[in-house]
């Protein structure tokens, strides 16, 4: 008779654990006529005994009842068993221990050990085989010489509810290894003809009823840092999702390498990217172990990635770090590392997601130069999106400025902060001072616009009688107390002026001047004490004409 847990005696016997069936052992039936059945693993790994049912029965016939598995046999489990009686750390840690240290991970045979020829080197058992190859092809990494890999890899597929583990998915068919790893064929280019590495073309994307992202078109050139600036809630983070091909737009289409990206060519161009979010996204291990995680689900030896780990780590000052747990660090610390970890792998293009906006301005301060010279020397093809102008001014090469989901300027840098495109760029990227005007002479290269009955001088001809609207940055104004003190210089505006109001930030002061027009200048703190500025002051502002710039029409064009 059999035993009513589904196996007890007949598997003790043979050395197997109690509840448990060997693999060539049909199930034993719970009572007479009834159908044969397995035994769940689930109650002996919470501990409550080794029969299904919870409790300790008696067998029949005098047999030995079910007891609780004794530590030998629990240490048999096979290894899917052990990962699930561990709720402590997640599966991808876990999984990603065992790649990064496969010398910790110890063979384990649900039949007992085997024994060893002399002089056989170590192999583990078939099942952790498996496993192992079906977590290479999940996460695309290559295979050991003569794998023959598995079918449908790459796809990763929740498993059904009943589905044991260790078997294949019935829905995964039978299709080539990853083919879409190789990078595709790129067309011949002329000299000197800076590539697109990502594109949007057309892009409409509807994240919800009442907002529409329009991208007619953007691309992203090899070596250069594009940043994407725009106030929240502009779709700066759905361009930057379209872009890591996380998200897929509504209309028109996304291109790398000059190729359309489908459903079927997303997964192989994501594997060429890397994302650094404002928030570090870092497992509970060490800080080396962090960085190599990429590199070791890649299947890259050990020795190039400890070589390639120790590089990032040096190059983004945190080497001395490489043992520390990542829990225990600061936020700067942890930024550095995400970087370092997105870095080693080497990307074609790096995606920033606002990374220096949790960090304190210290930090900030210092972080920021050190990653723009990094990505200067490397080369790196990155895009940042940030709504700092001071992040976009120092890092990036050129800006695109979004405003309610619409791309209103795409230019270089500097153009962007000096040369807006409209006045509702000018007023993002820090311009205060705009008034209208109208051209009253040219002289030469030189135009004169009177505006609230002064004369501003400014750069380019325009026509006599134009409409026009002056844009002026706070920066380009400088103030002076005494009236004979601008004429050492050669700024040709010189406007007297009254001080208004004084408004502190962290690293200046905007003064507001009445000069017949509303006009801001920022001075140093040092420069307030330095000349007394206080409201009610006289004092005359100064600038040059080519600080001033021109709006056609009368308006924003």
């Amino acid at each position: 008779m059999g035993d009513p847990g589904g196996g007890g005696h007949a598997r003790f016997r043979r050395g197997l654990p109690a509840g448990r069936p060997h693999r060539h052992l049909p199930g034993r039936a719970g009572r007479a006529g009834g159908p044969t059945r397995r035994a769940p693993l689930a109650p002996r790994l919470r501990g409550r005994g080794a029969d299904h049912r919870g409790a300790q029965r008696p067998a029949r016939h005098g047999g030995q009842g079910h007891a609780r598995p004794d530590p030998a046999a629990l240490a048999r489990l096979p290894a899917r068993g052990r990962e699930l009686a561990d709720a402590r750390l997640p599966a991808l840690v876990r999984r990603a221990d065992r790649l990064l240290h496969p010398s910790r991970v110890r063979a384990v045979d649900p039949q007992g050990p085997r024994r060893a020829r002399p002089g056989a080197p170590h192999e583990p058992d078939g099942r952790a085989r498996r496993r192992r190859g079906r977590l290479r092809d999940d996460l695309g990494a290559p295979h050991p010489p003569g794998h023959p890999g598995r079918a449908g890899a790459g796809r990763l597929r929740p498993r059904g509810r009943g589905a044991a583990p260790g078997l294949r998915d019935p829905r995964d068919r039978p299709r080539p290894l990853v083919a879409a790893l190789r990078p595709p064929r790129l067309d011949p280019r002329p000299a000197g003809v800076r590539s697109a590495v990502l594109e949007l073309v057309g892009i409409v994307r509807r994240p919800s009823p009442a907002f529409a992202l329009t991208v007619p078109a953007l691309a992203v050139h090899e070596g250069e840092v594009l940043a994407v600036i725009g106030p929240n809630g502009s779709g700066k983070s759905t361009l930057l999702r379209l872009l890591a091909l996380l998200e897929r737009p509504d209309a028109g289409e996304v291109r790398f390498r000059g190729q359309a990206v489908d459903a079927r060519r997303a997964l192989a161009a994501r594997r060429r990217l890397a994302m650094v979010f404002q928030t570090p996204l870092l497992a509970d291990m060490s800080v080396a172990d962090n960085v190599a995680l990429g590199l070791a689900f890649r299947g890259v030896p050990r020795a190039e990635r400890a070589a390639r780990v120790r590089r990032w780590l040096e190059r983004l000052g945190v080497a001395a770090l490489a043992g520390r747990p990542a829990r225990t660090l600061s936020g700067g610390e942890a930024q550095r590392v995400a970087l370092a970890r997105a870095l080693v792998l080497e990307p074609e293009v790096l995606l920033l997601d606002e990374p220096f906006a949790g960090l304190d301005e210290p930090t900030r301060a210092t972080l920021v130069p050190e990653v723009a010279e990094l990505l200067r020397a490397e080369r790196v093809t990155t895009v940042l999106v940030t709504h700092d102008r001071g992040e976009a001014r120092a890092l990036a090469d050129r800006v695109a400025v979004l405003l309610a989901g619409q791309l209103r300027q795409v230019d270089a840098a500097a153009r962007v902060f000096q040369a807006p495109a409209s006045e509702e760029v000018a007023r993002f990227v820090g311009v205060e001072t705009i008034v209208d005007g109208e051209v009253t002479a040219v002289n030469g290269g030189v135009s004169v616009v009177a505006v609230a009955g002064r004369k501003v001088e400014v750069g380019g001809r325009a026509r006599p009688g134009a409409r026009v609207r002056l844009a002026i940055r706070p920066e380009d104004v400088v103030l002076a107390r005494s009236p004979e003190a601008p004429a050492l210089t050669s700024a040709r505006n010189h406007l007297a002026g009254t001080v208004v109001r004084l408004v502190p930030t962290p690293t200046h002061v905007r003064v507001h001047v009445d000069c017949g027009f509303p006009l801001v200048a920022a001075v140093t703190p040092r420069s307030v004490d330095e000349l007394g500025l206080a409201p009610g002051v006289a004092v005359t502002a100064v600038f040059t004409a080519s600080a001033v710039h021109v709006f056609p029409g009368g308006g924003s064009p």
